[in-house]
């Protein structure tokens, strides 16, 4: 169902903005796409290093470059978050690059709404033909009644988009009881396979989509109690992937995709193209509830998860993140895990989506609702 929040005034349309990307931007360069009125998206990019003629025109193109594969498109916001100050000036920090994105857009066939700047001190629009010196006071945004507006499980509003890949501190002593059941864990596995053993703990693992459902509706007893039990089964490849796929997407899937490993009888060269798509961001958008879920719980996971065992649920939550469009979070959690194990497989596959600027294909795709 559509949420629909009337932005009164370009003070409303920043105010709203954060709501739009669940964090405040800092640093930034925020195009927010409309369809008519209405917005269908945003895109946030980091302020251009390269601040030269031929820098802002290559930035500028990456960015409505992107913008091209959204449908239906019409018109664009640009917002620029900017630590620079007006100061005594009524000049707007980054015009420069105002100038550059506005020629770029007339001539892809994207026309500005509205072009604003959230500075240090003072806001402005690049659209007025005189800005008062230091800006328009940044109380007008504060005070926007444009938040009072916007239902309560849409106000979720996170820090900036560096926030959440924070590296999280351990708890020694929970860490110190899970690498010591982990390892349990690792030899009871290891005289399976010579001889029977009965394990319950490695039972629950025989059925992995209940397992990977199981864990997603876990209190915080149950996360106690068997979080090292999954902190143990996300160490493998297989177990991983298929449980981060599960958690974005559904049962269903899960099973879809256990059935084709099971079909495969353990042949490594054997490769479901299930979970090869999904993982490159081709087919079922993912469902922002249960990604929610878990990366909720992977973080618990990484309280008390030693080093070693944390490059695993960090790339999980790093791809997590990529596929519902925070890439800033995917980067910087692929930062921590390369940090700990630099050649890392999973970290070191990701990097490189991420580097090249590829983004999921269903952001593209618009469905029903949308």
């Amino acid at each position: 169902m559509s949420t629909i929040v009337k932005a009164q005034t370009p003070a409303d349309l920043l105010a709203f903005a954060p709501h739009l990307l669940g964090y405040t931007p800092t640093k930034s360069v925020v195009l927010m796409l409309f369809d008519g009125n209405r917005t269908c998206g945003a895109l946030r990019l980091d302020l251009p290093a390269d601040s030269s003629a031929q820098g802002l025109k290559q930035f500028a193109n990456v960015a409505l470059g992107t913008i091209t594969r959204v449908p239906d498109v019409r018109s664009i916001v640009p917002v620029i978050f900017t630590d620079h100050e007006f100061g005594d000036d009524s000049l707007i920090p980054h015009t420069d690059l105002f100038d550059v994105l506005a020629r770029r857009s007339r001539h892809m066939g994207f026309p500005f709404k509205e072009a604003l700047c959230l500075a240090a001190d003072g806001w402005g629009s690049y659209f007025d033909r005189v800005t008062p010196r230091g800006g328009r006071p940044l109380s007008e945004v504060r005070e926007s009644d444009v938040t009072d507006r916007v239902p309560e499980d849409a106000r979720a509003v996170v820090g900036d988009q560096n926030a959440d890949s924070q590296p999280i501190p351990v708890d020694e002593e929970a860490a110190a009881r899970a690498t010591k059941r982990v390892q349990t864990l690792g030899k009871t596995l290891q005289r399976s396979a010579t001889r029977p053993t009965s394990s319950p703990s490695l039972n629950l693992l025989a059925d992995v989509p209940w397992f990977a459902e199981w864990v997603l509706a876990w209190t915080d007893e149950e996360l106690t109690l068997h979080g090292p039990l999954l902190l143990f089964a996300l160490q493998g490849p297989p177990m991983r992937d298929h449980t981060m796929l599960q958690w974005a997407t559904s049962r269903e899937i899960g099973e879809l995709m256990f059935d084709e490993v099971e079909n495969a009888q353990g042949d490594p060269m054997v490769i479901d193209p299930l979970l090869g798509d999904l993982m490159l961001g081709i087919g079922p958008r993912p469902d922002l509830e249960r990604v929610r879920k878990a990366i909720a719980l992977l973080r618990s996971l990484l309280a008390m998860a030693e080093q070693r065992y944390r490059p695993a649920p960090l790339c999980m939550l790093a791809w997590l993140s990529w596929a519902t469009g925070r890439t800033s979070h995917a980067a910087g959690y692929i930062e921590q895990a390369r940090t700990i194990d630099p050649a890392y497989s999973m970290a070191e596959l990701l990097e490189q989506i991420i580097s090249s600027g590829m983004l999921p294909q269903w952001a593209f795709d618009k469905q029903p609702g949308d």
